[in-house]
């Protein structure tokens, strides 16, 4: 069977939704996604700081 790894960038609509942003998507959406059938494993990563070279288009990364 054919492994893969999906990497998706995910924002919260405003500064205001961070807290909502951060109970669903780390603390549920990362746990319930890699429940799914053919996942094994999802982490989620913030990033530190802003890109040196070019436009900070995320400050989230997920891997699963």
């Amino acid at each position: 069977m054919p492994r893969y790894v999906l990497i998706g960038l995910c924002e919260p609509i405003s500064d205001g939704d961070q807290a909502v942003f951060d109970e669903w998507f780390i603390d549920q959406h990362i746990e319930d996604t890699s429940q799914c059938p053919g996942f094994v494993k999802g982490s989620v990563y913030k990033l530190s700081g802003p890109h040196l070279d070019g436009q900070t288009v995320s400050d989230y990364l997920s891997v699963y």
